[in-house]
């Protein structure tokens, strides 16, 4: 009969602990104390039962539950490795052999160190991980539990003294020992793996109930994160957890991502308390695919999913949580916790709770996914290019710190419930919550949080209680993580961030010292490579420093310069109004610019559908013949009439080489194209003739076609070139003369900006065809000209530097864009000038803002953009939606600004959506654009009045009853119409 080792049954549990129960302040430091879980479903990886420690603490209706945590493994190999502890895969670790991709000490054989310990009767509590098995097996080693005293002493956020841990020392305080190798995950059921009990449960290290093979080819754990947990909730809420005020789950690493993936479930069973939960080193991202890589082995989706059809791997154990099946950003959504923060299901529920404030604590380098991408630059290649090696390991951790970055960037607007506690540390676990951890050999955990062998490099650095709280750890923000916890508590529901003031990797000195970044294939570094490192550092640094006391020079000079100016500008107000004038257009600098029948479209490949009724289309075979009757594969010289340009698949009216090409008749006057399709001899489906199904263009003479040829139309050479054209602009004639400002207006999709880039003369892709006159000068002639005496300013643009003054970024611009004979007093002139026009002269000494901090308004930074557009005094200004994303007010103040430009004899060019009456009215003229057509060209007044009577005939041709449109705005009419001409 097999002996069950078992501390209390539950119920004894509850009268023993209320007995011993006492106010920690009063009877000295309480210890917690294990118990089993009630659930004989809840076991471990190797079926042995799970369960928890516990301090109750009778006097108080709090409670802190811990999740611990310890990496994972994904398959029988990783998990055959997994199951020895450290020392023993240290010892039969063969560095003779390849190394193993993944899992620490990849050499190690777990069948020799299996025939070799427990085969040779040492005791199976010095050979296995307590990672794997239940707590309660390890209550007899000594250096674990010291005296036989098997229970723990709570540190950090379990401590009890109230000076170290002033918020949560009087708690109920439980830790949750972790042994199921799945991030608290798994849920499966199967007990047949390897085990011949009958209902499922070992005794600790009875391998005739649990038999372990070493080097077995299948999965021979179970994984039931999932159910232990649930269980040992179930336990506490008889033990006065349905009682609680306030609730804290919190969790490192796995048991950070275990917690928020429960949170949801507590939640649930405790609707109205006060809920929390904090995690810590649980921020993965799926860098380089290392999420996939750590959960099931492989680095894509694509491999992941042809390894998730074996039930070995531990996604596809864990695929049936709602969160870990959601793959839409290309891994397991449950692995990430940014993912479970902001991802919803099917229904549109989120995965966590909206009520449940969140705090997270992380590195923004944590090394524990960095690492394997280390590895992956620590290649022996590598490492014989010294400077090489040195630049991709830098980029690559560069790199994971951007998406890192992103990713908190990504959840922070989404979540109003999130806080973070953010370092620019390599740290990964910053918690040490009690006795489990601590030196090693003496300690369950040991001091190694992080212990990883990558091919050729190794990871490990440490962690120690009191981490937290230390002064000199001061992190992110300049406070300790426990002052961080007690503010963000103190907040309510209000999110409080915490980042470091620093930027770049392990930059704040305060950062964890005892971390390994890395053994190469020696014990160090070469000594050539770290010169080289240094020299590379040192004169980047010294570089910097240098440009950095030129420009600071510079800079000095150029506001001592400006400085004086604006001193001398003050003395004389008189002057000083003539100065700042903005200078007109003289009359025989204004432009005009006209267009006569504008086309513009677009060729794009159409996507492929497949027609099973007919065959599959051959490519296209051209014959150019020329005037004369030769076909051109057959003649020496090029065809000067029809040039095929094979990267665009059209054909275009390029002249190649004959000069006189302008005084031939075009080709369209003699030349006609037919498509034939060859047929096949005999109606055979495999045709002799290799040339029969293609389409063949022929250009010839003829004017009809040949009995087996039918006239080139569009359809065929949809079909021929396999793409399409759209037409955006179709036709436009229209002027527009100095001293105007001229609104373009027309629903989405009209054409307006393509028409505004056309006119610029900046639109360089497309098919376009018609004429722009410049002063009744071809564009083409002029373009450079026109080019410097036009100001074009991009929608949305945002051309200006944030930490300057508005000053500052207008004289930046006219140090760059105005010419170099211009003295700097005729600049800071401009700059004044420009500033006076565009109603920023109160504003001059504001810092633009931003990201950065509070500043200029939204319709404040738009006519700053407009301000840098009018340095080089532009005759033609061109702008595209302006007033887009302004309200009202800011829309009206920037186009009262323009209009002022306007009557400076320039030339005013914008598009715009739907302006608000008065703004519809400033226009001197409207433009009126509707698929790609000039619906309207004139003045606004009279297009309501056109639009207005087109509706209402239109009414009484069908019968219905007039609308009131008088108090409706006339833009919204006239859109309306545009957007819907039935």
């Amino acid at each position: 009969m097999r002996t069950r080792l078992r501390t209390v049954s539950a119920a004894a549990a509850v009268v023993l602990l209320c007995a011993l129960s006492c106010l920690p302040a009063a009877c000295g430091t309480t210890r917690m104390t294990w118990a089993t879980s009630s659930n004989s479903s809840a076991l471990c990886n190797d079926f042995t039962r799970a369960g928890y420690f516990l301090r109750r603490n009778l006097t108080s209706d709090d409670w802190v539950i811990f999740l611990e945590s310890g990496s994972l493994c994904f398959s029988n190999d990783t998990c055959n490795r997994r199951f020895f502890l450290s020392n023993i895969r240290e010892r039969f670790n063969d560095n003779s052999r390849n190394a193993a991709p993944f899992g620490p000490f990849g050499n190690f054989d777990p069948d020799e160190a299996w025939r070799g310990t427990f085969g040779m009767g040492d005791d199976p509590v010095d050979i296995v991980t307590p990672l794997m098995s239940s707590m309660e097996c390890f209550r007899n080693r000594p250096s674990y539990f010291p005296g036989g005293d098997f229970s723990l002493l709570g540190t950090d956020i379990l401590d009890q003294d109230p000076v170290a841990n002033p918020r949560f020392w009087s708690y109920n305080h439980v830790v949750i020992p972790y042994c199921s190798s799945d991030v608290w995950l798994g849920n499966e059921m199967d007990d047949t793996r390897n085990n011949t009990a009958a209902d499922g449960e070992c005794d600790c290290f009875d391998y005739d109930c649990f038999r372990y093979v070493p080097d077995s080819a299948n999965l021979q754990f179970t994984f039931r994160g999932q159910i232990i947990f649930e269980s040992i909730i179930t336990d506490l809420m008889g033990m006065g957890l349905e009682d609680v005020s306030q609730l804290v789950l919190a969790g490192s690493s796995a048991g950070g991502l275990g917690v928020l993936n429960h949170a949801k479930y507590v939640r649930g069973l405790l609707p109205s308390v006060d809920m929390r939960v904090i995690f810590d080193s649980s921020w993965f991202i799926n860098f380089q695919g290392n999420i996939l890589r750590e959960f099931d082995g492989v680095t894509t989706q694509a491999e992941s999913e042809v390894q998730r059809q074996n039930r070995e791997a531990l996604l596809n154990i864990i695929g049936n949580n709602e969160a870990c099946a959601n793959t839409d950003l290309g891994f397991p959504c449950c692995t990430a916790a940014y993912c479970i923060l902001t991802e919803t299901n099917s229904a549109g529920e989120r995965y966590y709770p909206d009520d449940v404030p969140t705090f997270g604590i992380f590195g923004l380098y944590d090394i524990f996914l960095l690492a394997p991408s280390l590895a992956g630059v620590a290649t022996v290649e590598n490492q014989r290019n010294a400077v090489g090696f040195a630049i991709d390991f830098l980029r690559t951790v560069g790199e994971y710190g951007g998406e890192m970055n992103g990713t908190v960037a990504l959840v922070e607007p989404q979540s109003s419930f999130f806080s973070y506690y953010v370092t620019q540390c390599f740290q990964h676990i910053h918690f040490a919550t009690s006795s489990l951890w601590g030196a090693e050999g003496s300690s369950v955990f040991g001091s190694s949080s992080v212990e990883l062998e990558r091919e050729l490099a190794s990871f490990t650095h440490t962690t120690e209680s009191g981490v937290w709280s230390e002064e000199r750890r001061t992190l992110a923000g300049g406070v300790t993580i426990r002052d961080a916890l007690m503010e963000w508590l103190e907040s309510g529901d209000t999110p409080v961030y915490f980042r470091d003031s620093c930027t770049g990797p392990y930059c704040n000195e305060n950062c964890p010292e005892q971390f390994d970044l890395g053994q190469l294939t020696s014990n160090n570094w070469p000594l050539g490579l770290k010169i080289i490192i240094v020299l590379v550092i040192v004169g980047a640094t010294v570089l910097c420093m240098i440009l950095k006391f030129i420009f600071g020079v510079w800079l000095f000079r150029l506001n001592w310069k400006q400085n004086s100016y604006l001193d001398t500008l003050g003395t004389d107000e008189i002057e000083a109004e003539d100065k700042l004038q903005f200078p007109n257009c003289a009359e025989e600098d204004a432009i005009s610019v006209a267009c006569l029948d504008l086309h513009y479209s677009v060729t794009f490949r159409a996507k492929k559908v497949k027609d099973e009724k007919k065959d599959e289309l051959a490519p296209l075979v051209l014959h150019n013949i020329t005037p004369d009757g030769v076909d051109e594969d057959d003649s020496d010289d090029e065809d000067p009439f029809t040039n095929y340009n094979s990267s665009r698949r059209r054909m275009s009216r390029v002249p190649r080489r004959d000069p006189n090409y302008q005084k031939s008749p075009p080709a369209s006057e003699y030349l006609r194209g037919f498509v034939k399709r060859r047929s096949t001899r005999n109606g055979d489906k495999s045709p002799k003739d290799p040339e029969a199904g293609k389409y063949i263009l022929s250009l010839s003479q003829n004017t009809s076609p040949q009995p087996d040829e039918e006239p080139f139309t569009e359809e065929l050479a949809k079909k021929a070139f396999g793409r399409r054209q759209k037409k955006i602009l179709k036709g436009i004639s229209i002027y527009f003369n100095p001293g105007e400002m001229v609104g373009i207006m027309g629903p989405s999709g009209s054409g307006k900006t393509t028409f505004l880039d056309l006119l610029t003369g900046r639109r360089k892709t497309g098919t376009f065809s018609g004429d722009i006159f410049i002063n009744g000068i071809r564009m083409d002639d002029v373009r450079d000209w026109y080019t410097d005496n036009t100001g074009y300013m991009l929608q949305a643009a945002t051309p200006y530097y944030e930490e300057l003054t508005v000053r500052e970024n207008l004289t930046l611009a006219a140090a760059m864009k105005l010419p170099d004979k211009t003295t700097w007093r005729e600049r800071f002139e401009r700059v004044e000038q420009v500033m006076e026009v565009s109603g920023l002269s109160e504003l001059a000494d504001i810092t633009v803002g931003g990201v950065t901090g509070p500043g200029l308004s939204g319709g404040q930074k738009r006519r700053l953009t407009v301000a840098l557009q009018l340095l080089k005094l532009p005759t033609v200004i061109f702008l595209d939606e302006p007033t887009s994303g302004l309200d009202a007010s800011s829309s009206f103040e920037l186009l009262q600004h323009l209009n002022r430009l306007a009557d400076s004899n320039r030339t005013i060019i914008l598009t715009i959506h739907q302006p608000r009456p008065e703004i519809f009215h400033m226009f001197n003229r409207l433009v009126l654009l509707s698929d790609g057509k000039i619906a309207y060209h004139g003045v606004p007044e009279k297009a309501y009045e056109v639009f207005v009577n087109a509706l209402k005939t239109r009414y009484l041709e069908l019968g219905l009853i007039i609308p009131e449109l008088e108090d409706r705005n006339p833009a919204d009419v006239i859109i309306d119409m545009l957007g819907n001409p039935r």
